[in-house]
C-alpha cells in the first residue's frame, strides 16, 4: 500500500495476491509434490489479463523474496512478464524492468542471495527434524488429533521444564474414535460423512479448534503416518 499510495499507482482490491502458509522455496514444494504457489499463479493470469487489454502493468511486492526465492523461478516469470507488453517490478530495493538486461541481471542477483537464504534455512530445518526423528521424538509442532503431550500442556502453554513435554501419547477419548472409525471404514459400514458428523454430533473438535469436520480434514487425520506409529 505504502508504495502504491506513493506512485499513485491505480489499484482493486481483488489484484492483492497472497500465498499465506505457501513455502516459498522451490525444492520445499517439489518434495511436498506441490505445485505453483496458487497467489503468484492468480498474479501471473491477471499480468496477463491486463497487459492484453493494453495496460500498463506494475507487479509490486514489498520485498524480492515475497515474490521469488528461486533465480530460475524468477527468470521464468521474467522471462514470460517481459514478453507480455508493459510490465515493471516495485519493490522497496528498486524498479525492475524484465526485458532489461541490467535489471534481469540485477534481479537474478537479489532471488540467488534469497534462494541461498532460503535453501541454507530450509536445510537447518530438515536436518534438525531427522535428528529429533532418530531420537524417537516427533519432528516438532503441536500433536495431532489423537494424540497430546505427555507432560499434560496444552498447544499453547508454552515450553516446560519436564523431559517429557517432547513426546506425544495417546489421548484416550479420540484414540477409541480414531480406533472405531478405522474399523468401520475398512470393513466398509460406513462413510467418511457419516463419521464426520457423529464426531460433530459428540462435539469433538479439530485440532485447530473447529467444531465442524470437513472430509478432507478427517480423511488426513486417519491417514496421518503418526496414527500407526511412524514419526
Amino acid at each position: 500500500d505504502a508504495i502504491c499510495e506513493l506512485h499513485d499507482y491505480r489499484t482493486k482490491p481483488e489484484w492483492l495476491f497472497t500465498d499465506d502458509d505457501e513455502s516459498g522455496n522451490e525444492d520445499t514444494r517439489y518434495r511436498q509434490r506441490k505445485g505453483e504457489r496458487p497467489g503468484l499463479a492468480a498474479l501471473d493470469a491477471k499480468v496477463a489479463e491486463l497487459t492484453a487489454q493494453g495496460h500498463a502493468v506494475t507487479v509490486v511486492a514489498w520485498v524480492p523474496s515475497r515474490l521469488f526465492r528461486d533465480a530460475g523461478h524468477k527468470e521464468h516469470y521474467f522471462r514470460r512478464w517481459a514478453r507480455c507488453g508493459d510490465v515493471q517490478v516495485h519493490t522497496k530495493q528498486g524498479v525492475w524492468n524484465p526485458k532489461d538486461p541490467r535489471d534481469r541481471f540485477v534481479s537474478t542477483i537479489v532471488a540467488g542471495a534469497d534462494q541461498y537464504y532460503s535453501d541454507d534455512v530450509r536445510e537447518k530445518v530438515v536436518r534438525a527434524h531427522d535428528d529429533r526423528r532418530a531420537s524417537g521424538l516427533p519432528a516438532t509442532g503441536w500433536p495431532g488429533f489423537g494424540h497430546v503431550r505427555a507432560c499434560g500442556c496444552g498447544p499453547k502453554g508454552g515450553r516446560c521444564a519436564s523431559p517429557k513435554h517432547d513426546r506425544w501419547v495417546a489421548d484416550k477419548k479420540e484414540a477409541a474414535l480414531i480406533r472405531d472409525a478405522a474399523k468401520r471404514l475398512v470393513a466398509g459400514t460406513t462413510n467418511l460423512s457419516t463419521l464426520a458428523g457423529e464426531w460433530q454430533a459428540k462435539g469433538f473438535r479439530t485440532r485447530l479448534g473447529g467444531d465442524v469436520w470437513r472430509l478432507t480434514s478427517l480423511r488426513k487425520t486417519l491417514l496421518a503416518p503418526r496414527i500407526a506409529g511412524i514419526l
